[in-house]
């Protein structure tokens, strides 16, 4: 059992918990956002201890399980799969997740996975502004598939022109910025 930020963990988290926490302190985190997270962390511990299971059966589809009847339960906070990604990422640099089989990509895909990549090594970006950027650039980059192929080569002004004002109507300012942003981004980086 450790007692860690007010939430007592006694689970397959409590040997994590106390690393997590000064992670999330190291991160920015206020200390009142932190004991949030280990509260939230906490009932996801008892949920898999109640569960009989543990660390290593955190795949996507038993945390999907887990929010799902956080959610049924009534919880109002913590309540998607944004809510994991604090754990999820301090967890899998220790090696203690489950291996996921890797997602057969298509064309799309691979292309939107060597993105983000040249975005988080060469760009340096934060993970959460290449969310961002993935999130606009998949449905670009499908306006351009063709099959299991992208025609890239094909594409013109027009069509560029084209998906944005088709993008941006109703969104807020700022997010039709992004929309721009991250096209032209993207654009340059094929190039």
């Amino acid at each position: 059992m450790v007692k860690v930020m007010r939430s007592i963990v006694r689970g397959p988290l409590a040997p994590h918990i106390t690393g997590l926490a000064a992670e999330l302190l190291e991160r920015g985190y206020t200390r009142s956002s932190a004991e949030q997270h280990i509260c939230f962390v906490a009932h996801l511990d008892r949920w898999l201890l109640a569960e009989g299971l543990g660390v290593h059966d955190l795949s996507e589809s038993t945390i999907k399980r887990y929010l799902t009847e956080r959610r049924a339960a009534g919880y109002v906070l913590y309540r998607s799969s944004k809510a994991m990604v604090p754990l999820l990422s301090f967890l899998a640099p220790l090696g203690v997740l489950p291996a996921e089989p890797p997602p057969r990509l298509d064309a799309v895909g691979e292309l939107v996975g060597r993105y983000r990549d040249y975005l988080l090594t060469e760009r340096g970006l934060s993970s959460g502004t290449v969310a961002g950027y993935v999130h606009v650039v998949r449905p670009f980059l499908a306006s351009r598939s063709r099959g299991d192929e992208l025609d890239l080569s094909g594409m013109t002004a027009a069509d560029v022109f084209e998906f944005v004002l088709a993008s941006c109507p109703g969104r807020p300012t700022g997010s039709a910025k992004l929309v721009v942003t991250v096209t032209r981004s993207v654009l340059d980086w094929c190039t």
